[in-house]
């Protein structure tokens, strides 16, 4: 794995919980230039790429989209 020398500082829109992620620096500009987070970071957990991508931390997102619930 390549060194985590990039930090992001990430803050949930919802909650204000604000959290440093380390990233590779070239990962993070393959992101940014179009490439998928969960190819390039798949280091990360799902709720560090969701709190990148759209400000919104793992509880906040079981919060907002709770599991379906399969009918009977």
């Amino acid at each position: 794995m390549s060194e985590l020398d990039f930090e992001l500082e990430c803050s949930c829109d919802h909650c204000d919980r604000e959290e440093v992620i380390k990233v590779n620096e070239a990962d993070y500009d393959a992101w940014t230039n179009g490439g998928l987070i969960q190819d390039l970071m798949s280091y990360l957990s799902p709720s560090d790429r969701e709190l990148i991508i759209r400000n919104t931390c793992g509880e906040c997102f079981d919060k907002l989209f709770p599991p379906l619930q399969e009918e009977e």
